[in-house]
């Protein structure tokens, strides 16, 4: 996904938009207003810059729709305080809309993944992270099914934070978002020994990262997916032709 630049933005803004997309970067540019704040109303930017008030909230209400604002109940717009809320937004759409559906998001989680433990391959020597992993494996089996779904997906966040790239820590976050919701589900309902064979996946990422075996690494993300498209074709009630869970 390609971040866009302020010009590349004003490009998908109509032409009499321009100059109020304009004002609203150099005011954030010059930290008069900053990420998460209220933007100011359409009355005083229309006042600044000599336009009527109409096309000032015409043009905010654009900026909305390309998820550069965001509209608040009773107040706002506000500065988007992060991209990947655009992205998980433009992704529950699609969703709404039949366009994607939680195979989709699967498989492009698998493949964001494994372009994740790519980079954090290189990165492995990161102690804290590796360190922060061990306690959440040492804590899975323990715990209830609800918080190991949470060590589950703080597991992932933690290979990510491996990766040292912000890029990639933005879609990251939007696709957990995602994909947590329908997965999350897919979890619950798995068995025990379902939940045993996710563990010993993370295992493996884990100590493949600690010995250097990129081999091993990249099979245990192919079994951590099977088994989370397992868990969700039984969720979804669909037959599947492998192994079961259970």
């Amino acid at each position: 996904m390609k971040i866009l630049t302020a010009a590349e933005m004003k490009r998908n803004v109509p032409e009499r938009f321009a100059r109020i997309l304009d004002y609203v970067f150099e005011q954030a540019r010059a930290g008069r207003i900053k990420v998460g704040e209220e933007l100011p109303s359409a009355g005083r930017i229309a006042a600044a810059l000599g336009v009527s008030e109409n096309e000032s909230a015409a043009a905010l209400r654009e900026m909305e729709t390309l998820c550069l604002v965001e509209k608040r109940s009773g107040s706002g717009p506000y500065i988007f305080g992060s991209v990947s809320n655009g992205f998980t937004h433009t992704f529950d759409v699609m969703r709404m809309l039949g366009i994607v559906g939680p195979r989709d998001v699967g498989a492009f989680r698998k493949s964001m993944e494994l372009a994740v433990y790519d980079l954090a391959f290189r990165n492995r020597n990161k102690r804290l992270e590796l360190a922060e992993m061990k306690e959440v494996l040492g804590a899975f089996p323990q715990e209830n099914i609800e918080t190991q779904i949470r060590l589950d997906q703080r597991f992932h966040y933690l290979l990510t934070e491996m990766t040292d790239n912000g890029v990639m820590t933005m879609l990251m976050s939007a696709i957990f978002e995602i994909y947590g919701r329908w997965v999350t589900r897919g979890l619950g309902a798995m068995p025990e020994r379902g939940m045993r064979r996710l563990h010993n996946a993370h295992t493996k990422i884990y100590e493949s990262l600690l010995h250097n075996d990129k081999a091993a690494g990249l099979e245990a993300i192919d079994e951590h997916y099977y088994l989370i498209e397992l868990a969700g074709e039984e969720m979804l009630n669909v037959r599947s032709p492998r192994q079961p869970l259970v």
